[in-house]
């Protein structure tokens, strides 16, 4: 099997985010991150407690308010 990194960055896109900021209690919780995730494949998410990967699948869920 070709890894997306191998083969380019050319496949169908199932999610995408630019420039995205996310707000919790009118403070902003992440600021202006672009994201791209291509069908088909399994993404790792992972970094420090507190850097607001939570605060990614909630918005991305539609259950935090977002802005750019």
């Amino acid at each position: 099997m070709i890894s997306p990194n191998q083969r380019g960055h050319d496949g169908p896109t199932a999610l995408e985010f630019r420039r995205l900021s996310i707000f919790r209690d009118n403070r902003r919780v992440v600021g202006r991150i672009s994201l791209r995730f291509l069908h088909g494949t399994v993404t790792g998410l992972y970094a420090e407690n507190g850097t607001g990967k939570s605060s990614l699948l909630h918005a991305a869920a539609g259950l935090l308010r977002v802005g750019i």
